[in-house]
């Protein structure tokens, strides 16, 4: 099964009956990815004030951590002194002794950089950069396929994504977002042809930012999806052992130990809780500075309902239609997000992956309105810091936690076919995604 995972997801982009549209936004993407082999020259000219921050900063923590592996001093990983030393080798500039960007991923994701780090950190970064767009013109081409939208819409979704500011600040950081929409969007097109373990591999993947996992890993062990739960086993066995391989043993227990510390950090190290995009950051912006024990607490309260709205999205037997798996699959996204501790506006990216299902879901009048609201959800992330300097509380969360309320409101009609579990020996029939609500009732 695990060698045909490039094969299934290859496939699907491939396919005589995917769209030419596909081909077209595949295209489009090559040309950003080659456009990204200079952007190391432009990317000082791009600053702004919705792009704070040195440009690459985040991929100079990736650099410098791969380095660290490379040079064997990957149990130095979360040594928060040892990074400064490395990072400031790494700018070229004096080590002060100052405070670094943290490295939050798992040694194995440095380990995977580490060929990178021969060539110069503008080069590596212009490569990384490309081949993320790369996965990121794949995720485009998968939800095209999976959502059903016209083509009209996928060139739209195009334009929207090239100046939307998650794609942007990706850009302009460093950062592994396109990565983790892709792991997402091939995961939920694995789920969809009901290859389930190769559906579990792939979110386990996502280990690379541990916080995007605990919400599916939970609901593949709830719905007792044996094959996504070996698929998902493989994929954090390949990251620990690769972990352990280049930082030691102890990283098994300092790892964890250094995510639950950082969890607590605000206005500290590179974090800033307010300007995040979890139900962290809400209470933040009312609660104010210096109550982190405040905001932990009403943080987890509002997670409760959150992930009881998840749960009960996804209510009886595993969706046996693409229909209903879509619409549970963005209420699980959406519940990821909103739970997350650590999601910047770069992760928000992964809110296209619901927007396109939910889309796909409904069709005529149901689909216009769905549009505007998604399309003044939109705008209040687009305006975000500007309205929280004006109101002092974070609207986009609210807008996230809405959503969430209308992908549960949508199962309501979206009941899986025959009550047939995914794991079934004969395959339960498919609706088309397109589907009117309740037609596969």
């Amino acid at each position: 099964m695990w060698p045909s995972a490039g094969r299934a997801t290859a496939g699907a982009v491939v396919r005589a009956d995917v769209p030419r549209a596909m081909l077209a936004g595949a295209i489009l993407w090559l040309a950003v990815g080659l456009w990204l082999a200079v952007i190391p020259n432009i990317l000082p000219q791009l600053a702004n004030e919705r792009a704070p921050g040195p440009p690459l900063d985040d991929f100079a923590v990736f650099y410098s951590a791969a380095l660290m592996v490379r040079h064997g001093q990957g149990g130095q990983l979360y040594d928060q002194r040892a990074l400064a030393a490395q990072e400031a080798r790494v700018h070229g500039r004096p080590d002060t002794g100052g405070p670094a960007l943290p490295y939050f991923s798992p040694p194995a994701f440095a380990a995977a950089l580490a060929p990178l780090t021969f060539l110069p950190v503008g080069t590596a970064a212009a490569v990384f950069l490309a081949l993320s767009a790369l996965l990121l013109a794949t995720s485009v081409a998968l939800l095209t396929r999976a959502s059903g939208l016209g083509y009209v819409s996928v060139w739209l979704v195009l334009g929207a994504m090239l100046v939307y500011q998650s794609v942007l600040d990706t850009l302009f950081h460093g950062q592994l977002s396109f990565i983790l929409v892709f792991l997402f969007a091939a995961a939920f097109a694995s789920f969809r042809s009901r290859r389930n373990g190769l559906g579990g591999f792939l979110l386990g993947l996502l280990l690379i930012k541990p916080n995007f996992v605990l919400l599916p890993l939970a609901l593949l062990a709830w719905k007792r999806q044996r094959a996504a739960l070996v698929g998902f086993g493989v994929a954090a066995a390949v990251v620990a052992a690769s972990s352990v391989a280049v930082a030691g043993p102890s990283v098994i227990w300092e790892y964890p130990r250094f995510l639950r510390a950082a969890a607590g950090w605000d206005d500290k190290n590179g974090i800033s809780i307010v300007g995040m995009f979890g139900w962290n950051a809400f209470v933040r912006a009312l609660a104010g500075p210096g109550h982190m024990t405040e905001v932990t607490l009403w943080s987890l309260a509002l997670a409760v309902p959150t992930i009881a709205a998840v749960a009960w999205s996804w209510r009886g037997a595993w969706p046996a239609t693409a229909a209903s798996l879509a619409v549970r699959y963005s209420a699980l996204l959406i519940g990821v997000l909103l739970v997350n501790p650590h999601l910047y506006r770069q992760d928000m990216l992964v809110m296209l992956i619901p927007a396109c299902l939910l889309l796909g879901t409904v069709t005529g009048r149901a689909r216009v309105a769905l549009g505007l609201v998604l399309f003044g959800a939109w705008t209040l992330f687009l305006y975000h810091f500007y309205l929280l300097r004006v109101l002092e509380w974070n609207v986009t969360v609210p807008a996230m936690a809405a959503l969430l309320v209308i992908a549960t409101a949508l199962t309501l009609d979206r009941r899986a076919a025959g009550g047939r579990s995914a794991d079934a020996d004969e395959p339960a029939q498919r609706a088309p995604i397109r589907t009117p609500l309740g037609a596969d009732a």
